[in-house]
């Protein structure tokens, strides 16, 4: 995604929900559009096809270590917070733009290197940016990357990645998903059998062993997930996880 598209679109958490809610009866795009400008949500004809067009590239896009659209769909249509939401979609986004996704990394690299303050500024932000296009030869003219900051940071306060510490200085929050999002999340490694590090969610995140610890303590007193936990290993998650549901439908219809 290009800087341009990415500051119309973002992670377009609200119009997401609307979109999955209503493909559980309509998979036609075309109607779908319509109902979006249709019920407000934008403010033309042409932006609804542009949102349509981004977010059905993202759910589309076959990942084999994601939850599939119809997960997506029973996300939307369940009872999780809204905050839930978001950083399921915060995934998605991160694995379908590459801008995004390195600038990303690159802060979780300020992180590991600062675990015990790890604050970062709008400035520091703006370097990376400009970092990455100069290592790429990309150009861009100030607003369109001013445009681009002020986007990224908005999606990283929403999914409460970045806590806001003072004008433009923000906590780099690792770790802190919702039980429900990890909870997501593992079901799919668990159903369709694959190791908990091979799933994309765990470096959109950038997920510790250290902050899984916290996740599971979080989610004690419920049963969804029954976990064996071995000895942590660097970076390595070493991890047993089983549960009794045979889907995400299943696990969703049970919480709400």
């Amino acid at each position: 995604m290009s800087l341009f598209k990415f500051n119309i679109t973002g992670l377009l958490s609200k119009e997401t929900t609307f979109i999955l809610n209503y493909m559980k009866d309509n998979y036609d795009w075309k109607d779908i559009e319509n109902k979006l400008f249709d019920y407000g949500l934008t403010s033309s004809r042409k932006r609804s096809y542009v949102i349509v067009h981004q977010i059905k590239k993202r759910i589309n896009k076959k990942f084999d270590n994601l939850p599939c659209i119809e997960d997506l769909i029973h996300l939307a249509n369940s009872k999780v917070s809204s905050l839930t939401k978001s950083q399921v979609y915060y995934v998605f986004l991160y694995n379908s733009d590459k801008i995004f996704s390195n600038i990303m990394d690159s802060i979780f690299q300020i992180y590991d290197h600062n675990k015990k303050n790890p604050v970062i500024t709008r400035s520091d932000v703006k370097s990376l940016l400009i970092n990455y296009l100069n290592y790429f030869d990309k150009e861009f003219n100030e607003k369109t990357k001013q445009n681009w900051i002020g986007k990224f940071i908005s999606i990283l306060k929403e999914i409460n990645m970045f806590i806001e510490r003072g004008r433009h200085t923000y906590l780099i929050n690792i770790g802190e998903i919702t039980y429900e999002t990890w909870t997501f999340f593992t079901l799919h490694t668990i159903i369709n059998n694959y190791d908990l590090n091979e799933a994309l969610f765990i470096k959109a995140f950038h997920i510790l062993p250290s902050h899984i610890q916290l996740i599971i303590k979080r989610g004690k007193n419920r049963n969804w997930i029954t976990y064996n936990t071995s000895k942590f290993d660097g970076n390595k998650i070493n991890i047993t996880l089983k549960s009794n549901f045979k889907n995400i439908k299943e696990w969703l219809e049970r919480i709400n």
